[in-house]
């Protein structure tokens, strides 16, 4: 079962991350090294690129129920 963040960023369809909290996200390892900085319930922002337009969201941050 998917973690509730990526169950929201897959609701987005294809999205890439460009920036979490402002730090550029260049890889996969990028992304869950900064999400490895945080704790369920903390929100981080996120700067994402849907069909070529950058957007701006904030999300809340889940415990993995898969551990």
């Amino acid at each position: 079962m998917p973690s509730p963040l990526a169950r929201a960023l897959l609701a987005l369809a294809v999205v890439l991350a460009a920036k979490l909290d402002g730090k550029p996200l260049d890889t996969v390892e990028d992304f869950l090294g900064e999400l490895r900085q945080h704790r369920p319930g903390d929100r981080v922002n996120l700067t994402i690129i849907r069909d070529g337009r950058e957007q701006q969201m904030t999300a809340t941050l889940a415990d993995n129920p898969n551990g």
